[in-house]
């Protein structure tokens, strides 16, 4: 129990609990960040994750962008599925030694 009201007593101190219940999706404060972050857009060109406000009206740049994070995707996909496979390989020659050795 007492990392739990360790926990609880951080999570307190540290303001986290006012912030995430100030960021309630649709509340004021809610509508107040989304103003600031579009006004700040609006002004800089940038997002606020740092990417250009003009890559949210460009659907070639985008289209690029999910294809080269699907073509990573993939390229993981593959080398994990290479990976299952040479342990599955390395399992069944261990069970051929095994059952030949016996």
């Amino acid at each position: 129990m007492a990392p739990l009201t360790g926990a609880i007593a951080l999570i307190l101190s540290t303001g986290a609990w006012h912030s995430a219940h100030a960021q309630q999706a649709f509340s004021s404060a809610w509508f107040a960040a989304k103003g600031a972050a579009q006004s700040s857009a609006a002004s800089t060109g940038y997002l606020p994750n740092g990417m250009p406000a003009s890559s949210l009206t460009n659907p070639a740049l985008q289209q690029q962008q999910a294809n080269q994070q699907l073509q990573t995707s993939l390229n993981n996909l593959a080398i994990m599925a290479r990976g299952i496979a040479a342990q599955q390989a390395a399992q069944a020659a261990a069970r051929q030694a095994a059952a030949n050795g016996a």
